[in-house]
């Protein structure tokens, strides 16, 4: 890319990403396998995953990927309930999962302390072991990434999806799933060496930006929520996420003439739904970035759909992964580094977006 956008810290923490994944594999098999066991040894059945902003969308991928490779209901925590109301919240018999990046969010700590005292194992996942939360915790996941000092989280959240990931590998057991991960930081190294050309071609594209969808279903869902996040806090464009089957309820009679909308297809069980709301947004004339690892056989015909509406379609391609729950990765990496070159193309600093810090405190 350009010399002014690798003047960001932000483009240089994306491309941190690898090396934080290699040190998480090296670090964390042991954390997370202790964990998997305790959780195993109490008979969890339950887990509640308190988080906020960035945090939460790691969160939800958690939510997706524990109920369907372990099958356990999954919770994403609403901490006003205890902050607020002082609600009496019983999470006896469940894993209460606190993510955040400093470790110092005080509402998800509440629902930590919540969970201790009604008999949950309380787990924290943060990038500070001597944060509030790491030392409260019965066991902490260091997501082992790093100071990072762009004001929008990038090697942080991808260091959440990644220990995430391995702590389900170890409580399902799955090897196979532990191998898989570690192919990881040699698929993203290529998604850096292919993606910034083709974010260099688009994305000055859309430097008149006001407002836009960002859409995907399942695994690729929570990378939608941080792509239109990324968008918002860099650019201070209205972007907004839905996964497909929700934005059928209502969002889509904003769709008209020249809207863009972003649409994540990876391959995997949610392509074919991907592929219809592709045509969807052809059948209103709004504009098109198609985003996935799909070889270009599998959505050719999209060209053909488009070439008979007055849009446009721009696609970017992915590095072939052939797992939806790996291709989060470089998804992620793509929704990144697209944030960072708007925010150059548009003349912004995406380091330090106005009106916010790179801690939040909430209660």
């Amino acid at each position: 890319m350009r010399k002014e956008i690798m003047d960001t810290r932000m483009a240089q923490e994306i491309r941190e990403q690898p090396a934080v994944f290699r040190r998480l594999l090296a670090s964390q098999d042991g954390p997370v396998r202790a964990v998997a066991a305790e959780a195993a040894r109490r008979g969890v059945r339950t887990v509640v995953i308190a988080a906020r902003g960035t945090s939460d969308h790691a969160g939800t991928f958690a939510q997706y990927l524990l109920e369907i490779r372990k099958g356990v209901p999954v919770a994403l925590a609403s901490p006003s309930v205890l902050t607020l109301y002082g609600g009496a919240l019983d999470l006896g018999g469940t894993m209460v999962l606190g993510v955040s990046q400093s470790g110092q969010a005080e509402d998800v700590l509440e629902v930590m302390r919540r969970g201790k005292a009604t008999g949950a194992f309380v787990v924290a996942a943060t990038n500070d072991a001597g944060s509030p939360m790491a030392r409260f915790a019965d066991a902490h996941l260091d997501l082992c990434a790093g100071p990072e000092r762009s004001v929008a989280a990038t090697k942080t959240f991808g260091a959440q999806l990644f220990v995430l990931s391995m702590l389900v590998a170890a409580w399902t057991g799955d090897e196979a799933a532990f191998a898989r991960l570690r192919g990881v930081p040699g698929q993203v190294e290529e998604a850096l060496r292919t993606l910034p050309e083709q974010v260099e071609r688009i994305a000055p594209q859309y430097r008149f930006l006001q407002e836009g969808f960002v859409l995907a279903r399942g695994l690729s869902y929570p990378i939608a929520m941080e792509m239109a996040l990324k968008v918002q806090e860099t650019n201070y464009v209205r972007m907004r996420a839905f996964p497909f089957s929700d934005f059928q309820h209502g969002p889509m009679a904003m769709l008209h003439a020249g809207y863009p909308v972003v649409v994540l297809a990876p391959e995997g069980p949610a392509f074919e739904d991907a592929l219809g709301m592709a045509a969807r947004v052809a059948q209103n004339a709004s504009d098109l970035l198609w985003v996935t690892d799909a070889p270009p056989a599998r959505d050719a015909a999209l060209e053909a759909a488009f070439a008979d509406a007055p849009a446009s379609f721009r696609t970017v391609r992915l590095p072939a992964v052939g797992d939806d729950a790996l291709s989060v990765f470089p998804l992620a990496v793509f929704a990144q580094l697209f944030a960072c070159r708007l925010a150059v193309a548009r003349g912004l600093d995406p380091d330090h977006p106005r009106s916010l810090s790179k801690v939040t405190i909430t209660r």
